[in-house]
């Protein structure tokens, strides 16, 4: 056990194939690596452990609603490295917008398992990092289609197709433009929305087609 220890994680964004891909449409998938998220641990200066970040700062007994599929991670986590439970400091420090679709709690959940891992000096396959990921996300987005959770492991673009990934070497000299909106949404409804149909635009037509 070391004296603090770091993880890392970084953005995703999906060029195309946004939330469709829960419903297995393709997608075309983008790392973001400058784009970063990092988890501090520490041992905790209390009796109890605690998390420090933007989006909330107290006990973990105490977090909100919002922070639970985080929370469920870290038990586990807990359970299998830390089973005498001593109490630890988490500080999350992230330049990933949330509620923006770029991957903020996979990249959470990526850099904290990486943490831990680190903390208590065990060994972390790429297949249990991914495991570890995707659990967060199951919980905290519902019915994941598991990109982000490959995403801000990824150091290349992926393509997903038919539940599979695919890393693409991409050789291009341009650039990708993130615009933010400022407005943040909830992923878990959005993916919902996804296969609603277009009513209003249905109404709309025969509107027209009445004229």
């Amino acid at each position: 056990m070391l004296e603090y220890a770091v993880g890392t994680s970084h953005a995703k964004v999906i060029f195309l194939g946004e939330h469709s891909a829960v419903y297995r449409q393709p997608a075309l998938v983008f790392p973001l690596p400058g784009i970063q998220t990092i988890v501090t641990i520490s041992p905790a200066p209390t009796k109890t452990s605690a998390l420090q970040s933007d989006f909330y700062t107290g006990a973990l007994d105490a977090a909100p609603e919002a922070l639970q599929g985080l929370l469920k991670l870290q038990e586990q986590l807990d359970d299998k490295l830390n089973p005498q439970h001593q109490p630890l400091k988490f500080t999350v420090e992230s330049n990933i917008p949330v509620g923006r679709g770029m991957g903020s709690s996979a990249a959470t959940a990526s850099a904290l398992t990486k943490a831990y891992h680190a903390f208590f000096s065990a060994d972390l396959s790429a297949q249990n990092l991914g495991q570890y990921t995707d659990l967060e996300e199951q919980i905290t987005h519902g019915n994941p289609s598991g990109i982000d959770a490959k995403t801000v492991n990824a150091n290349q673009p992926i393509l997903y197709q038919h539940h599979q990934f695919q890393t693409i070497d991409f050789q291009l000299t341009g650039y990708l433009v993130i615009a933010d909106t400022g407005q943040s949404s909830a992923t878990k409804v959005a993916v919902a929305q996804v296969t609603k149909p277009c009513k209003p635009i249905q109404h709309q037509r025969k509107q027209l087609l009445n004229i």
